[in-house]
């Protein structure tokens, strides 16, 4: 998120990095506040920890909703399990 936890600029806006860098250059205070909110956001959202804590949550849901589910091949292919399909050059009567 620009000037929460970076500083963001579309690539080859050239204006726009020069700007981003000025402002760091004049807001080094700032500038730390910002890595401290990244880190910060790193930590909650994207370690090992935390992913593996959202993943056992969707696990639970999954088992305790009962449903299996099954998955859908692309439109027009059969969805049964991977095995089941023919290999190409094969023809199913």
């Amino acid at each position: 998120r620009d000037r929460h936890t970076g500083l963001l600029f579309s690539p080859g806006d050239d204006h726009a990095l020069e700007d981003r860098l000025a402002w760091a250059e004049r807001n080094p205070e700032a500038l730390r506040s910002l890595g401290v909110a990244a880190r910060q956001e790193y930590e909650a959202k994207y370690t090992a920890e935390s992913n593996y804590g959202r993943l056992l949550q969707i696990y639970r849901i999954a088992l305790q909703s009962g449903s299996p589910r099954t998955p859908v091949g692309a439109p027009g292919e059969p969805s049964g399990p991977v095995g089941s399909r023919p290999h190409p050059g094969t023809e199913t009567v």
